[in-house]
């Protein structure tokens, strides 16, 4: 019995895309040190290796279907990206601009 809990209380090792994409993930109220992780997983996923199709996170039967499938993977992880990076800028944008922040007033 012991072992059995011990087993499933090993560390988790991501190494593929899509491994990294699942520890993604997006809060009800996201505050910054949500983002930034998110941001590092997203990034994470960028510069990894796409698993076995086999493993992958949709079904796919010939190598068209592989091809788009990474090609379309790698939007949708960029434009999780983006969307992370635009959050954690809403943070700091300045609403209402002070006597002091003149200089960077646009």
């Amino acid at each position: 019995m012991i072992f059995i809990l011990s087993q499933s209380a090993m560390p988790y090792y991501a190494q593929y895309k899509e491994q990294f994409y699942k520890l993604f993930h997006v809060h009800y109220q996201q505050f910054p040190d949500d983002v930034i992780e998110n941001i590092y997983w997203l990034e994470k996923a960028t510069k990894a290796d796409f698993c076995h199709p086999q493993n992958a996170l949709a079904q796919i039967s010939d190598k068209d279907e592989w091809e788009k499938y990474r090609y379309l993977f790698m939007m949708h992880v960029n434009l999780k990206l983006i969307e992370q990076h635009l959050r954690l800028g809403r943070i700091w944008d300045k609403k209402e601009v002070k006597f002091y922040d003149y200089p960077w007033k646009e």
